[in-house]
């Protein structure tokens, strides 16, 4: 019996470990706004994988702290407070800025800049992205979506 209770025991303490690493990895994201219909539509959950700029690609989907001087509106922002966006990587550190040659604030750039992010929504009637502030900085990366999770 009290083998069986030693095993439990660990098996207890392993799935609280496993909780911790899970939750330290990943977070679950609410999606508020409209700015990356079709692709992700309000109510939705999506899975992100915490992660640095470095293992970031184009064309994936990245959830980022909306920076204070940014004016997103509330519509706009996913997460706790609306201090998160969602939206599409078009641009890393190093891109040619011939890919999107007017983007406000960039006048006189000719790469992206060490730190810095070009994002889009994919809806473009409703997202308030680099088209209209330029460049991100990457020190608010959250993670990647790695997958929906739940539609509403």
């Amino acid at each position: 019996m009290e083998a069986a209770g030693a095993v439990m025991a660990a098996i207890i303490v392993i799935a609280g470990v496993a909780a911790v690493v899970i939750r330290s990895r990943y977070v679950v994201v609410t999606v508020l706004g409209r700015s990356m219909e079709p692709t992700y539509k309000p109510g939705q959950q999506l899975l992100v994988r915490r992660c640095r700029l470095a293992s970031i690609r184009h064309g994936q989907v990245v959830v980022v702290a909306s920076p204070s001087d940014w004016a997103v509106p509330a519509e706009e922002a996913a997460g706790a407070g609306g201090s998160w966006m969602i939206k599409r990587v078009v641009g890393l550190p190093g891109d040619r800025m011939d890919r999107f040659p007017s983007l406000p604030g960039t006048e006189g750039a000719t790469i992206v800049p060490p730190g810095h992010l070009v994002l889009f929504g994919d809806n473009t009637e409703h997202s308030h992205d680099s088209r209209h502030v330029g460049f991100l900085p990457a020190d608010g990366l959250l993670g990647v979506v790695t997958r929906l999770i739940r539609t509403e």
